[in-house]
């Protein structure tokens, strides 16, 4: 009977340490498991990464306006197709003493007649953008010219949303003035 207990007692030490490293190797399992789980939703989250190629100021002085001409790619870094739903300017400002001031303005493809750039052509939003594509083409706003005289320029952004309200944002620092002469 001594015999028996001795073997039953080690035939359950036995089967406890396979249960054991059983249990451990799923674990193990489950943790990978979780971690590619995790990994595929992050690149499933919506993910536009804005680049700016170029950007200037073209003051057209016989109609009084300004408009801001930027080449810009946006890349999907995402396993999912997103769209560019708007594209908008903002450009902070302050007249002397007062509190700083923002405007913004929405993107206007019919402003490339004044575009001194050849290439790219301005964006036509809305904009669809595949998965781990990039595509590139020109961002063009207007302000009046009467709007920002005697202000100070404290900043620029252009911000780019997309079909999940994720905001992309641009902060060119600087960019350079150009006047359009009134032939052309």
């Amino acid at each position: 009977m001594g015999d028996l207990s001795v073997w039953a007692a080690v035939a359950s030490a036995f089967f406890a340490a396979i249960a054991v490293w059983y249990t451990y190797r799923s674990a193990n399992i489950a943790r990978k498991s979780l971690e590619l789980t995790q990994e595929q939703e992050r690149r499933r989250t919506p993910n536009l990464e804005p680049y700016l190629i170029d950007g200037h100021i073209l003051r057209v002085r016989l109609q009084e306006m300004r408009v801001y001409v930027f080449s810009i790619s946006i890349t999907n870094k995402s396993d999912a197709e997103n769209s560019v739903k708007e594209l908008r300017f903002a450009i902070s400002f302050n007249r002397g003493q007062g509190p700083d001031s923002t405007i913004i303005v929405t993107h206007d493809a019919s402003l490339a007649k004044y575009s001194s750039l050849s290439s790219p052509e301005p964006l036509s939003i809305p904009l669809s953008i595949a998965a781990y594509q990039t595509i590139q083409g020109m961002a063009l706003f207007r302000t009046d010219d009467t709007l920002l005289q005697g202000t100070g320029i404290n900043a620029y952004s252009l911000q780019i949303i997309d079909s999940h309200n994720t905001q992309s944002i641009l902060r060119p620092i600087i960019l350079q003035e150009k006047e359009m002469s009134d032939e052309e």
